[in-house]
C-alpha cells in the first residue's frame, strides 16, 4: 500500500499497521530495482563514448533524451529520476571535454592580421549556437549549453584581441570587422546568454571604427594632421598671435602644407586613394562600406572645420580650407 507525499512527489511507504512489513517490503523493492537496474549505467556510458566519438553533438541529443526522460518521471518516482540524472552524467563531462579541447584550439589560433576577414573562432560562434538548439530542441535545461557558449566567446574574443595585436596598421581593422560580426549574429538569434558579450562587442565595434577612419585620414592626410595637431598643442601654452612666430609654424610652413594637401586636386586624389583603400580592406560579406565611408566623410569634414578654426585664429589672412571640400564634392565614380 503507497501514498503520495515524498519529496517531488515520490510515492512513499504508508504508515505500517502491523509493525515495519510494508517498510521493509519498500526497501526489498528499491533493492531490486538497484539489482536490476545497475548492469545497465555501465553500458550507457559505453554508448556515450561511442556517441562521442561518432559526433560531439550526437552527445547533446542523448542529453536532450534523458532530460526530457527525467522530467516526465519527476513526479511520479524518484527513484527513476535520480537514476536517469545519474546518467546524464557522462554525456556532461564528455560535451565539457569536448568544449575544452575548442577553447585550446581556439587559443593556439595563428592568423594574419592583414585582411583577415572574420576569423574563424568568431565566424563559427554562431553556427555552433545554431547546431546547439537543434540538438537540445526537446532539451528542459540548457544551462550547460550556456555555460559553453560564453567559455567559447571568452575564448574567441581573447584570440581576436591578440590577431588585432600583432599588426598595428590592421589592428583597428580587424577588430571592428570582428566585433560587428559577433554583436549583429548574436542580436539576430537572440541569444540571452551572450547578451553582455553582445553589447561590449557593439561598443568595441564602435570604438575601432572610428579609430580606423581616423587612421585612414592620417595615412593619407599625414603631412596636414600632424601640423595642425601640433600647433593645437602649441596652443595651450601660446597666444594664438604668436602662433605664426615659431618657426615651425610659420605662414609658409602653412602655405607649403596647404600645397601638399589641400589643394583641390590633391585632395580629390588623396579622397579617391581612400575609398579605393576602404574597398580593399573591408571584409564584403559585413556590408560596412557605406557606413564607414559615410562615416569618415563626416569625420573628414569635421577635421578640416576644426583647422579652419586655428587658421582664423593663427592666420587670420590664409585660406580655409572646408570650402575645397565643397568644391571637389561629389568624387568621380569608378576609382
Amino acid at each position: 500500500r503507497r501514498v503520495h507525499g515524498a519529496a517531488g512527489g515520490e510515492s512513499a511507504p504508508a504508515a505500517p499497521l502491523g509493525g515495519g512489513s510494508e517498510v521493509s517490503s519498500a526497501t526489498n523493492v528499491y533493492r531490486l530495482m538497484d539489482s536490476v537496474f545497475a548492469p545497465v549505467q555501465p553500458l550507457m556510458e559505453q554508448l556515450c563514448d561511442g556517441l562521442d566519438k561518432s559526433s560531439h553533438m550526437h552527445m547533446l541529443t542523448w542529453i536532450a533524451l534523458v532530460q526530457s526522460q527525467a522530467a516526465e518521471h519527476a513526479r511520479s518516482s524518484l527513484y527513476v529520476s535520480q537514476y536517469l540524472a545519474a546518467l546524464l552524467i557522462r554525456p556532461h563531462v564528455l560535451f565539457t571535454q569536448y568544449i575544452d579541447g575548442e577553447v585550446e584550439a581556439i587559443r593556439k589560433c595563428k592568423v594574419s592580421a592583414k585582411r583577415c576577414g572574420i576569423i574563424w573562432p568568431i565566424a563559427q560562434l554562431p553556427v555552433f549556437h545554431d547546431r546547439l538548439m537543434f540538438e537540445l530542441a526537446r532539451a528542459d535545461n540548457k544551462d550547460f549549453a550556456d555555460h559553453a557558449l560564453v567559455k567559447l566567446t571568452v575564448a574567441a574574443f581573447a584570440c581576436l584581441e591578440h590577431v588585432a595585436a600583432s599588426d598595428a596598421k590592421y589592428g583597428d581593422l580587424v577588430r571592428f570587422e570582428n566585433y560587428h560580426h559577433f554583436y549583429t549574429a548574436v542580436e539576430e538569434r537572440s541569444i540571452t546568454a551572450l547578451a553582455p558579450y553582445a553589447a561590449q562587442a557593439h561598443a568595441l565595434y564602435e570604438t575601432h571604427r572610428t579609430k580606423y577612419i581616423d587612421w585612414l585620414i592620417h595615412y593619407e592626410f599625414d603631412g596636414l594632421v600632424d601640423f595642425f595637431t601640433s600647433v593645437a598643442s602649441l596652443l595651450t601654452t601660446t597666444p594664438a598671435a604668436e602662433v605664426a612666430f615659431q618657426s615651425h609654424f610659420s605662414k609658409a610652413k602653412l602655405q607649403r602644407v596647404h600645397e601638399q594637401f589641400a589643394v583641390a586636386k590633391r585632395m580629390q586624389a588623396g579622397l579617391v586613394a581612400t575609398r579605393a583603400r576602404i574597398v580593399k580592406n573591408l571584409t564584403k560579406a559585413e556590408a560596412l562600406y557605406s557606413v564607414v565611408w559615410g562615416r569618415l566623410m563626416h569625420r573628414f569634414r569635421e577635421t578640416l572645420q576644426s583647422y579652419d578654426v586655428i587658421i582664423r585664429q593663427c592666420y587670420p589672412t590664409e585660406p580655409t580650407m572646408e570650402r575645397t571640400l565643397d568644391e571637389i564634392l561629389p568624387l568621380p565614380e569608378g576609382e
